[in-house]
């Protein structure tokens, strides 16, 4: 139930009531899902059915019973079930802290909070902290755990945290105090700090998605006040809070996760597990595939229970990591996200990054350049989240021989979204959109600034999940790196019952500057892909690739000859090792395409390849042309070989297609705005070519010098 599979727990006790087992354990649990589904009605159908007076007596169920009063509307009723609750257990003998008292406090603080008796519901929100965490022992309202562990009532302890904060804010909205205000704020980083906690002490990528989504209300609630806070006061810590508090709610599973695969190396785990642990996850991830084309419901079922063993020893061998003290220490301390840094080490005068932040009214703009950080909010109604989502279905429905009208769409949506705010880009070569909410998969590009001229035209674009990736340019030379290209599907289809990979005709052009380590046709294995991959810095795949909205795990990359066995998996991608790899050009259908999470973005096959651990990675937003998308492939590496950037070498490909008459039938969007960069904001000229621009002019100094030195004697 914790990760939400409500209606299917409701189905499993089903059948377990069925089987006439332990009744009131069951109707217990029914009542549960059906408080978390918001149906007291239903709930209290099965409580009343409870006989055991073991089970009536107990706190659980008379926490149960409380709640389904108070959603009833019986407030009077649910306080008085708890009041009584609480003091019975107060007035026992035992010292000792209870989890399930915790809830009781919980929602007995809801209640009063609800009330607007905001000074009683802070101190029964701060008495079920005690309860829940079980080691904070302080009765101050004013102050907060800062050792944190994780146990049964780890999200009632993350909740109670929250409602305390909120509590705290009422009571600055009406009294004025500025204590109330500050420990609002202090009690919701806390919070935020026990999410970072939890988050990184889990050990798969579901819970931390599941974990992001939770909290992702609440981090909303925080920006909105901080926010609010700066507007009224002026005071910039405001503004720098709710700029930090936006980026850590954005892909926490993702920066966890990369932080993570680079802790293992330097954290004293020997290599011995490091192994046992890729095994292991090379091993699930080849049941996974069995799982896809067995038949047999026996093997099925064999498989099934197979695939559960193997993620119970992953499970233990994790625990084994956890037991290594310098591991934990670095996986669990908190990193803050230093702002400042970021603006006087990675941005230069040319690179704005503009992040985006929705709540539940408003879209916020940060507009963040290596001086200074400025905010704008706007009103979020449906009307603009109609016209983004009809921007987005005419460009992935689009059919051929449809034109594309400049100066209507695109204009429209840049007022609506930028407005007076434009004029914040207007200094800036490069811009680093951080999207979120309904533009999590929007192409800026093709947004026009004035009728007719569209973004590209006057900025390089490169996209970022959260700023906490963000990173200093680490575009490699190209000639002096190793690079490998993959045609699988040049020269080759495949065809089966349920899929059809077509013939790719111009994916060897895509390869064609990757003279000897290029792959074509048979010759593109999945085999040979793992093979080079330790020594990749560029990694061109020219390819097929298939999203799975429905289970991301499952969205794949084809090599030849296209049979399962010979496709690269999500699940596959994430356990390789790619942080020494610089670019990973995904020429291929829909591979920033896939399920979207609230905190996280798009779950596809390129947010693999990051978190994989490359910091570069060009994909695809929709299904990409052969022609026109070889075209751009081929002079984004023209211009990367020239000394551009990544950023700059895909604008100019792009800038060119448009003003080629040749190509004239790909100047629709369809065409070049799939095409997206997700990585580090870069400068106009890699570290390749300003290394030789030193040297020169230390030469020609060194020259001068001698000049003179010689001249004098």
């Amino acid at each position: 139930m914790q990760l939400n599979e409500l209606d299917s727990a409701l189905s499993i006790y089903a059948t377990l009531e069925a089987l006439k087992l332990d009744q009131d354990q069951i109707h217990t649990q029914f009542a549960s899902i059906y408080l978390a589904k918001n149906l007291p009605d239903s709930a209290l159908s099965h409580l009343i059915k409870v006989k055991s007076e073991d089970y009536l007596q107990s706190i659980p169920y008379q926490n149960q019973l409380a709640e389904t009063y108070w959603l009833q509307g019986n407030q009077e009723i649910a306080k008085n079930t708890l009041h009584e609750l609480v003091k019975n257990e107060i007035s026992s003998d035992s010292s000792e802290k209870d989890f399930r008292l915790g809830k009781s406090y919980l929602l007995l603080g809801r209640i009063l909070f609800e009330e607007g008796n905001y000074e009683s519901a802070l101190v029964n929100f701060h008495q079920s902290i005690m309860q829940l965490d079980g080691f904070f022992e302080n009765d101050d309202v004013y102050a907060n755990p800062t050792d944190y562990s994780l146990g049964f009532a780890t999200f009632l302890l993350i909740e109670s945290m929250v409602e305390k904060a909120k509590s705290f804010i009422k009571l600055y909205e009406k009294t004025g105090k500025q204590k109330f205000l500050t420990s609002g704020i202090q009690t919701f980083r806390s919070a935020f700090d026990m999410v970072y906690y939890v988050t990184n002490h889990y050990d798969n990528e579901e819970a931390r998605i599941f974990l992001g989504d939770f909290v992702l209300n609440t981090f909303q609630d925080a920006v909105s006040l901080a926010l609010r806070e700066y507007q009224n006061t002026g005071d910039d810590i405001y503004l720098f809070t709710a700029f930090e508090w936006a980026e850590r709610s954005k892909s926490t599973g993702l920066y966890t996760g990369r932080k993570e695969k680079k802790l293992k190396k330097i954290g004293g785990i020997s290599e011995d597990k490091l192994q046992k642990e890729r095994d292991i996850q090379f091993a699930i991830s080849r049941i996974q595939q069995s799982l896809l084309i067995e038949k047999n419901q026996l093997l099925i079922q064999e498989l099934q229970n197979s695939l559960t063993d193997k993620r119970l020893e992953l499970s233990r061998l994790h625990n084994e990591f956890n037991d290594i003290p310098a591991y934990v220490a670095e996986k669990l301390r908190v990193n803050t996200l230093d702002i400042p840094k970021i603006q006087n080490e990675i941005l230069d005068k040319n690179s704005l990054v503009v992040s985006l932040f929705e709540t539940k009214s408003s879209l916020i703009l940060f507009f963040l350049d290596n001086r200074s950080l400025t905010a704008r909010i706007i009103g979020l109604d449906s009307s603009l989240e109609d016209d983004i989502n009809e921007m987005k279905k005419r460009l992935i429905n689009y059919q051929l021989g449809q034109n594309y009208s400049k100066g209507e769409q695109g204009a429209l949506l840049f007022e609506k979204i930028f407005g007076e705010s434009s004029g914040f880009l207007e200094p800036f070569e490069n811009l680093l959109f951080i999207p979120h909410g309904t533009l999590v998969d929007f192409p800026f590009e093709i947004l026009e600034k004035m009728p007719g001229r569209f973004l590209l035209e006057d900025h390089s674009i490169t996209y970022q999940y959260s700023l906490s990736l963000l990173g200093k340019s680490s575009s490699k030379p190209l000639k002096k790196t190793k690079k490998f290209g993959f045609a699988p599907f040049f020269g080759h289809y495949w065809k089966d019952h349920e899929i059809e990979l077509e013939e790719l005709s111009f994916s060897n052009e895509e390869v064609g500057v990757f003279q000897g380590n290029k792959f074509l046709g048979s010759t593109s294995t999945k085999s040979k892909l793992l093979e080079v991959l330790p020594f990749a810095d560029y990694l061109q795949l020219s390819t097929h690739a298939n999203p799975d909205p429905e289970n991301p795990d499952l969205a794949f990359i084809a090599f030849y000859p296209g049979t399962i066995e010979s496709r690269l998996y999500t699940n596959e991608i994430v356990n390789l090792d790619l942080n020494h790899t610089s670019l990973v050009f995904l020429s291929a259908c829909e591979t920033n395409f896939g399920a979207t999470s609230r905190s996280e973005g798009v779950l596809g096959i390129s947010r693999a390849f990051m978190l994989a651990g490359c910091q570069n990675i060009i994909s695809t937003l929709w299904k990409a042309e052969d022609k026109a998308t070889a075209y751009l492939t081929l002079e984004f590496y023209k211009n990367l070989e020239k000394g551009s950037s990544y950023a700059q070498s895909l604008r100019k490909a792009k800038l060119k297609l448009l003003d080629d008459p040749k190509m004239i039938q790909y100047h629709h969007p369809i065409y070049w705005s799939h095409l997206v960069l997700v990585g580090d904001v870069g400068s106009s000229k890699n570290s390749f070519f300003g290394t030789i621009y030193f040297y020169i002019s230390m030469t020609l100094l060194g020259l001068i010098g001698w000049w003179i030195y010689k001249k004098g004697r």
